[in-house]
């Protein structure tokens, strides 16, 4: 026989609703009662306990990314990671585009940058950003020609911007 349990409008056997089970869970593993609709003062160890969890589940996250971190062409993880930490502002987009080696040199890079800023200056962006690998000389040469400006270089990568008219 299986048996399944489920919080209800009708607060199942304690005839409590909805706002009861939410006080319940408002009281249980607090380090005091609250007494006021906002208290500082109250710790929800629960609350505390995922929370540091997910911080943890992030930081582990992060240090793979960068122990797998690659000068170069970047791999999945790495650009995923990137897409989420490294931005200039909300509003600037950042862009990226990679070309393998063997195809380098042939205006594969300069097409598909010339498509992404066209499409960004099509959407309404004033601005567009990008980073590279600091020893990509090509690249960057070939940003600084479509009027990319080095905004910030750590000797690792280059942040790069250009504003669009």
């Amino acid at each position: 026989m299986r048996m399944m349990l489920m919080a209800s409008e009708s607060g199942g056997d304690h005839g409590e609703g909805m706002s009861g089970y939410i006080s319940h869970h408002l009281h249980h593993l607090a380090s005091k009662p609250q007494h006021s609709l906002i208290d500082f003062s109250v710790v929800h160890k629960d609350t505390l306990f995922f929370s540091l969890l997910c911080a943890a589940i992030t930081l582990l996250i992060l240090r793979l990314a960068a122990r797998k971190a690659t000068p170069g062409v970047p791999g999945k993880f790495q650009c995923a990671v990137e897409m989420l930490v490294e931005y200039v502002d909300e509003q600037t987009p950042e862009l990226a585009i990679a070309v393998v080696p063997s195809k380098r040199g042939h205006g594969i890079g300069d097409a598909l940058l010339r498509g992404l800023v066209d499409k960004a200056r099509q959407a309404g962006y004033r601005s567009v950003s990008l980073s590279v690998d600091a020893k990509n000389a090509g690249a960057i040469r070939l940003y600084e020609r479509h009027g990319f400006e080095r905004t910030e270089d750590d000797g690792v990568s280059v942040t790069m911007v250009a504003t669009l008219s």
